[in-house]
């Protein structure tokens, strides 16, 4: 069987996603931690307030380390991926 993840683009976020996450799954708190040690913004603040649309600049990265937060939280318990995409 071949299995493969999408994830979604810009557009599909919603004020609080990944905060049960980010609260409850180390391995996603970390890497959303490791970004947000890069970013110029507090990105598990921004995640959780949802102002996406006040700050256009910030959603991207953000997006970018959400998925591959929730990739690594699914890799742990599904099959190897063949395939990954995403869009924007």
């Amino acid at each position: 069987m071949r299995f493969a993840y999408v994830f979604n683009g810009q557009g599909a976020e919603v004020p609080g996603m990944g905060i049960d996450f980010y609260q409850n799954t180390l391995i996603f708190k970390e890497i959303i931690d490791r970004a947000d040690a890069v970013l110029d913004f507090d990105l598990p603040q921004f995640l959780a307030t949802g102002d996406f649309a006040a700050h256009p600049d910030a959603l991207q990265p953000a997006l970018v380390a959400y998925s591959v937060a929730m990739h690594e939280v699914a890799a742990a318990a599904l099959p190897d991926e063949t395939a990954l995409a995403g869009l924007s």
